[in-house]
């Protein structure tokens, strides 16, 4: 463990990795080598064509090609986006996804491994209706992307109000962290949708009960109701019913914008 627990002995990073350098992935036989299955790597040195060149237990090292090095959520350009390349140390070992076999040789990606079990992790945290402290990525006219799990998520602008200056300082929010709920998710599509004001529903309905007089202003007249925006930015609706004890007939007449 490399920063250390209290309670937890602490092992050197250079120990740690010398121990890697002893390590010696399980044998594995070529039949045995088929695109899909995860095997151990171990990585030994930089390939020539780019990447490393790893161990994984068969008789020839496999290729971990450039592209295919780590998750990185915030990339969108390349071969496959949200990964791509970092450094790694000679010895380290991770698990690896075989991606292609043939001519004698393996391709592998710790990337895609690790995207494997981010998804496993994502769909726990979907089942159990978890919030999660999200890093902004980027900020789009939709939206902005956030980092879950080292997965790009997505949340669109309705599902996160910002009031005016701080919509208008919005890229300033790129690195912040931002508490999130989620909404929807597909792993087979990498679909990943979040929501900020969701989070703050659940919070504010914890501390909210009836009877309890609280301020907002009109930020829409509907036929039936207004829409009566919360200092937090939750919407809540007045409903033409309880208005008045006489009867309402129009809505504009009674209430203006703001």
């Amino acid at each position: 463990l490399v920063g250390g627990v209290r309670g937890v002995a602490v092992q050197p990073r250079a120990a740690l990795l010398a121990s890697a350098a002893l390590f010696q992935p399980p044998p594995i036989s070529p039949d045995e080598l088929k695109k899909g299955n995860i095997v151990i790597a171990r990585v030994l040195r930089p390939h020539a064509a780019g990447g490393y060149e790893v161990e994984i237990g068969a008789p020839k090292p496999a290729c971990l090609p450039r592209g295919e090095v780590a998750l990185l959520p915030n990339v969108t350009s390349g071969r496959v986006p949200g990964q791509g390349w970092v450094e790694l140390n000679e010895g380290e070992v991770y698990q690896a996804l075989v991606i292609g076999v043939g001519g004698g040789e393996v391709n592998v990606s710790l990337a895609r491994a690790q995207r494997a079990i981010a998804w496993q992790r994502i769909e726990q945290l979907f089942q159990e209706d978890i919030s999660y402290n999200a890093t902004v990525l980027s900020i789009n006219e939709a939206g902005a992307n956030v980092d879950i799990e080292m997965v790009a998520g997505f949340v669109p602008w309705s599902h996160w109000h910002l009031n005016e200056e701080a919509w208008a300082n919005r890229y300033n929010l790129i690195g912040s962290r931002l508490m999130v709920k989620f909404l929807e998710m597909d792993p087979a599509r990498k679909r990943l949708v979040v929501s900020h004001r969701r989070y703050l529903l659940q919070k504010r309905l914890k501390e909210l009960s009836p009877g309890q007089l609280v301020s907002g202003h009109v930020c829409k007249i509907m036929p039936y109701g207004v829409i009566v925006r919360l200092a937090d930015g939750l919407d809540g609706l007045l409903h033409i019913s309880q208005v008045s004890k006489t009867f309402v007939k129009d809505m504009t007449g009674i209430f203006e914008m703001g």
